[in-house]
């Protein structure tokens, strides 16, 4: 694999761990993922290597690591906060975190920043939360 090679050969360039920590997240190999996008972190910042670590974060239930690097990525890129894997596991990781108005806010900020995607469609998501939050509730009583 290319990216594999180039990190053998160029240990320091953290495109190319941040590059394995992606393929390794399209694999599902999740810890493996988060191991590359700290290696490329540690070397320099960018918005991949947070986005990398948030998603597979989340896939591990890790919710607020999740929260934190995605919102890492965002600052570094706000393009972030208008693609839609990254808004929909920020609002889910929020809700998991018992954050359910910043859930619903990452939501909102999905449709203002993609003009792609409306009310209507995050309606299923909105529905999801909502049973986040009502089983969060029964629970407080």
């Amino acid at each position: 694999m290319w990216a594999n090679k180039a990190i053998s050969g160029y240990p320091n360039w953290p495109v190319g761990h941040a590059v394995m920590g992606s393929i390794e997240f399209h694999n599902s190999n999740y810890k493996k993922s988060i191991g590359y996008a700290i290696k490329s972190l540690e070397l320099k910042e960018s918005p991949l290597a947070y986005y990398v670590y948030g998603a597979s974060s989340y896939y591990i239930k890790d919710y607020k690591t999740a929260v934190i690097t995605i919102n890492r990525a965002i600052k570094l890129d706000q393009s972030y906060l208008g693609e839609k894997e990254a808004m929909l596991m920020q609002s889910y990781s929020l809700a998991n975190i018992d954050e359910f108005k910043h859930a619903y806010a990452a939501l909102n900020t999905l449709v203002k920043h993609n003009a792609n995607i409306s009310k209507k469609d995050i309606h299923g998501n909105i529905q999801e939360i909502d049973k986040l939050e009502k089983k969060h509730n029964k629970t407080l009583n």
